[in-house]
């Protein structure tokens, strides 16, 4: 049994898709950002829509781990569903879709007024939004 060899030879190399993969870590880069970016101030938000709070009141704490979790939480729960949709309709219409989403409810959490209302949208956020694993796939 005699395997076809391939000559380097005679096919030209591949060349990389530059310009996609830039895309593709830009909005690598912006999911990451979505989540990450609460951290620094999400206990001086919580500490403010408590009210009259000491800084060393546990709240505090509990309330911004679960804060920033609920991100993660909620992004878990429909990655499948934006997966399923990502092959059914394309990568591309899912992706910009998520980062309009993105776009959308990064402000309406900015904008809360108090820890309900936050955790709704910060939960939005990520329910809306499966960018991660469309990225991932589209590398591939």
């Amino acid at each position: 049994m005699d395997l076809p060899t391939q000559s380097s030879q005679d096919d030209p190399p591949t060349p990389i898709p530059v310009v996609r993969t830039l895309i593709l870590c830009a909005v690598n880069f912006t999911e990451s950002l979505a989540y990450s970016q609460i951290i620094p101030y999400t206990p001086s938000m919580v500490q403010h829509m408590l009210g009259d709070v000491a800084e060393s009141d546990p709240r505090i704490g509990s309330y911004s781990g679960m804060l920033i979790g609920a991100f993660s939480i909620s992004q878990f729960m429909t990655s499948h569903a934006w997966g399923y949709a990502s092959d059914v309709y394309g990568r591309r219409p899912i992706l910009l879709l998520g980062m309009i989403f993105n776009i959308i409810t990064i402000p309406l959490f900015g904008f809360s007024s108090n820890l309900p209302m936050a955790f709704a949208f910060r939960s939005l956020a990520g329910l809306l939004n499966g960018n991660q694993g469309v990225v991932r796939t589209t590398r591939a």
